[in-house]
């Protein structure tokens, strides 16, 4: 998993990390036109957590990376899980970055992020998590 997490991390706190396209997504399937991925800020102790921002027909969702259970400002709708395999019905964006793909779940509700037997799951935010 070092490895996965290294292609999905390794952004310092506010810095956005590179995602990009190199395959344009089926047909019926979610069309996800900006992907931004960030670090959680440190004066907040989210240093662990990485968010992602995905903005499809202008419509921006947001997912989260919290590993340790850092965010507490109100309930995550459950905490990150590993996978060893993609879920058959999630559904490919066409972005990447570094060694990790980017595929969403069928209605949305969490980011898989991940390659071969790695995978994440993130799950999207009931409301837009920030920190002041």
């Amino acid at each position: 998993m070092a490895a996965l997490l290294m292609a999905c991390g390794g952004v310092s706190e506010g810095e956005s990390a590179n995602w990009l396209v190199f395959d344009t997504p089926a047909a019926g399937s979610l069309q996800v036109r900006d992907v931004r991925q960030y670090m959680g800020q440190e004066h907040c102790d989210w240093t662990t957590v990485t968010f992602l921002e995905l903005t499809e027909h202008g419509t921006k969702r947001q997912y989260v990376r919290d590993p340790e259970a850092r965010i507490r400002t109100g309930p995550l709708p459950e905490p990150l899980q590993t996978l060893s395999s993609l879920p058959e019905a999630a559904v490919w964006t066409g972005w990447h970055r570094k060694t990790a793909e980017l595929w969403l779940a069928a209605d949305a509700s969490a980011a898989f992020v991940g390659r071969g037997d790695e995978w994440e799951r993130w799950p999207q935010t009931p409301y837009e998590v920030g920190c002041d």
